[in-house]
């Protein structure tokens, strides 16, 4: 079972994690946007991508991994990924879930499982019980349902 939910979310969907950024400040008469630097998720993502460039750097992904994580994050399903590499759907998920655990292991708690419930626990003041609804999704099979791709 993998422990990096947040870190496989973040990278799944770092597309629309980056727009997030951009706010929309538009007046009646001229459209504008700013940005907000400050998104929670941005920053995470940004803490995640420098820590693959490190272990990148370092030498720490097997050539499956690098193609596995070079193909998610050029945005690519994990059914693109079974027809590109002739790899299976169970592969593609193992390798890319044992990739997460590792970043998340390094960052820290925040980053696993446990950490992340507790901080949106505490920030949406969630109750125990949905606080276990989020557990049990996060352990479920339907978190790889936007990877899949059809």
């Amino acid at each position: 079972m993998s422990e990096s939910w947040y870190v496989e979310t973040l990278l799944k969907n770092q597309e629309s994690v980056w727009q997030n950024v951009y706010r929309n400040s538009s007046s009646k008469t001229e459209p504008s946007y700013e940005l907000d630097l400050y998104d929670e998720d941005y920053n995470n993502l940004l803490r995640v991508q420098k820590q693959i460039k490190f272990m990148a750097n370092d030498n720490l992904f097997s050539s499956k991994e690098i193609l596995v994580l070079g193909a998610i994050l050029a945005g690519k399903s994990i059914k693109d990924i079974e027809k590109e590499f002739g790899l299976s759907r169970i592969t593609v998920s193992k390798i890319f879930s044992d990739i997460c655990d590792r970043i998340a292991l390094i960052l820290g708690r925040e980053f696993t499982n446990d950490g992340y419930l507790d901080y949106i626990k505490n920030k949406h003041k969630l109750s125990s019980e949905q606080v276990e609804k989020a557990r049990n999704y996060m352990q479920s099979n339907k978190r790889h349902a936007l990877m899949r791709g059809g």
